[in-house]
């Protein structure tokens, strides 16, 4: 493998092949007599901008290329990351599949209702402080739900029924002068 470029070689600025740094090097193609073609100072000027024209192609076309290869290298990498999350959301997926399989297995069943059939059993009436525990969505000692406090719970109500009437009927009574 090459060495990776860290730069862009587009952003490489051509030189000044005319400035007196290169007067030297302009000197010696003139008087070179295997460089073909190049008698005057323009020529010389010529060929050193193509031959840094060429090796500035070479580096931008390497440069593209290991562009090419990271961006294809990102793309497996974002292609794995996304298959291996959608492994993990199927995985778990199939685990709380399970785990509600297994909470239904657990429920209760309810009771099957048949229809046409009378209700044989009517619920007694549930104590008023077990409601009021109930409606506040607290504790409620089973005591409440027994036939002891269904019986206390009926003769309260009735006493509030025969209290309420009694009150109705002293409130209709004009009071005595």
């Amino acid at each position: 493998m090459t060495d990776r470029l860290n730069f862009d070689p587009k952003n490489i600025p051509l030189p000044d092949f005319s400035s007196n740094t290169y007067v030297t090097i302009r000197r010696a193609l003139i008087a070179d007599e295997e460089s073909p073609g190049i008698t005057s100072e323009a020529e010389a000027l010529q060929h050193l901008r193509d031959q840094w024209e060429e090796e500035n192609g070479i580096l931008r076309a390497r440069y593209e290329a290991q562009l090419e290869e990271d961006q294809a290298i990102a793309e497996a990498r974002n292609e794995e990351a996304a298959e291996e999350q959608r492994t993990k959301d199927a995985e778990r997926k199939a685990r709380e599949d399970e785990l509600a399989k297994k909470a239904e297995e657990k429920r209760t069943p309810l009771y099957s209702f048949k229809q046409g059939v009378g209700v044989g059993y009517i619920r007694q009436q549930i104590h008023p402080y077990a409601k009021k525990l109930m409606a506040a969505r607290k504790y409620v000692p089973l005591w409440y739900f027994l036939r002891e406090a269904t019986a206390e719970a009926k003769e309260r109500n009735k006493e509030a029924i025969d209290n309420n009437r009694f009150q109705t009927a002293m409130d209709l009574i004009p009071p005595s002068l």
